[in-house]
């Protein structure tokens, strides 16, 4: 289950403003629609390399803003292809954890300028 909005806010807090929060807020959901299409595109065409690497860069996004449950399936999604497994199947339930990341994202964005953690 997708954590709390307020936890990519609370994370990012430790070391930003309110306003780059925003910022990297911002900036995150771009690349985060941008990489699931890769990967989704990479599903379709059969490439698991690009697959991989579209889940690499997806990890990575999740991470720097403590979104575990997109970075572990990413993670997983680029280390542990089962050869015999449709990998669009795994992009399916990968767009589907990225959509409730982008909510959260959205819900935060919407709220403003998260505060500043004390």
């Amino acid at each position: 289950m997708p954590t709390d909005p307020s936890s990519f806010a609370a994370h990012l807090a430790e070391d930003l403003s309110p306003e780059d929060i925003i910022q990297v807020l911002t900036l995150l959901r771009g690349d985060i629609e941008n990489l699931v299409a890769t990967l989704e595109s990479a599903a379709r065409a059969g490439d698991a390399k690009a697959f991989r690497a579209a889940a690499h860069g997806l990890a990575g996004a999740a991470g720097s803003v403590a979104a575990g449950p997109l970075e572990q399936i990413s993670r997983r999604a680029m280390t542990n292809l089962d050869p015999d497994a449709p990998i669009a199947a795994t992009a399916i339930e990968i767009r589907a954890i990225a959509d409730a990341t982008l909510r959260q994202i959205a819900d935060v964005l919407a709220g403003g300028a998260p505060p500043v953690a004390s």
